[in-house]
C-alpha cells in the first residue's frame, strides 16, 4: 500500500511554485491595469469637465464685464441729465448739451421733440431707455460637471470655490431679476410724470448701483477661480 507522500513524489514543486506565482502576479497585474485605466478615464473626464467650466466662466466674465460697463454708463448718463431734467421728465438744454449727451450715452436718451424756449435753450422730449437688460449667465458646464460625477476628484479648495462661485452667481441673477421686476412694477403703476422722475433717478439708480457692486464682486470671484483652475487643469 502506497504512503500518502508517495502520491506527490513525482511532482515538480518548483514548476508549480512558479506557476502559482505567475498566476498571482497576473491577477494582481490585471487589477492594477484595471485600476490604472479607471483612474486614467476619470482624469480625462475631469480635465474635460474642468476645461468646459473654465470656458463657461470666461464667457460669463466677458458678459458681466460688458454689463458692468453698461451700468456704469447709465449712472453717468443720469448724473449728466439730472440737472437738466424737469419734473415732467422733459429736458431743458442747449443743442450742444443734448449733442454731448447723445454722443456719450446714445442708448439712454433719444430726443424726439424740440421746443424753443429762447435763442439757445430748448425743451426736449424723447425716449429715455431704462431697460436693465439682465445678463444671461450660463451654468450649463457646471451642471454637466456635476452630472459626470467627477467633482469628488477635485481638491477641496477648488471644489469649494466652484460651488461658492456658482451659488453667488445664482444670487446675483436672482437679485437682478427681483430688483428690476420691482422697478418695472413701479413704472407700470405710476401715472404722474413727476413720480416717474423719482423712480428713474432714485429707485432705479439705487438698484443698478447695488447690482453694479455685486457684479464687480462676481468679476473678482471669476478671476480668482479661473487662476486657481488654470494652475491645475
Amino acid at each position: 500500500m502506497k504512503k500518502f507522500s508517495d502520491y506527490f513524489s513525482g511532482v515538480n514543486w518548483i514548476n508549480h511554485f512558479f506557476a502559482f506565482v505567475g498566476t498571482c502576479a497576473g491577477v494582481l497585474m490585471a487589477f492594477f491595469l484595471a485600476d490604472y485605466q479607471e483612474n486614467r478615464n476619470n482624469r480625462i473626464r475631469l480635465e474635460k469637465a474642468m476645461t468646459q467650466v473654465c470656458q463657461e466662466i470666461e464667457q460669463n466674465k466677458g458678459i458681466l464685464e460688458n454689463h458692468s460697463e453698461f451700468i456704469r454708463l447709465q449712472v453717468m448718463a443720469m448724473d449728466k441729465i439730472k440737472p437738466l431734467l424737469q419734473e415732467d421728465t422733459s429736458i431743458i438744454a442747449t443743442e450742444q448739451q443734448i449733442q454731448q449727451i447723445t454722443d456719450s450715452f446714445p442708448e439712454f436718451f433719444t430726443p424726439e421733440i424740440k421746443t424753443p424756449i429762447n435763442d439757445t435753450l430748448f425743451n426736449w422730449r424723447g425716449d429715455m431707455n431704462v431697460n436693465f437688460n439682465l445678463p444671461g449667465l450660463s451654468e450649463i458646464a457646471w451642471e454637466n460637471a456635476q452630472a459626470l460625477d467627477v467633482l469628488h476628484l477635485v481638491d477641496f479648495e477648488s471644489s469649494y470655490q466652484l460651488f461658492s462661485l456658482y451659488r453667488f452667481q445664482e444670487y446675483l441673477k436672482s437679485e437682478a431679476h427681483t430688483n428690476m421686476e420691482t422697478i418695472r412694477n413701479l413704472m407700470r403703476d405710476t401715472m404722474e410724470e413727476k413720480d416717474m422722475f423719482k423712480i428713474i433717478f432714485t429707485d432705479y439708480r439705487k438698484s443698478i448701483e447695488l447690482l453694479g457692486a455685486l457684479e464687480k464682486s462676481t468679476l473678482i470671484f471669476y478671476e480668482n477661480v479661473l487662476k486657481k483652475l488654470k494652475e491645475e487643469y
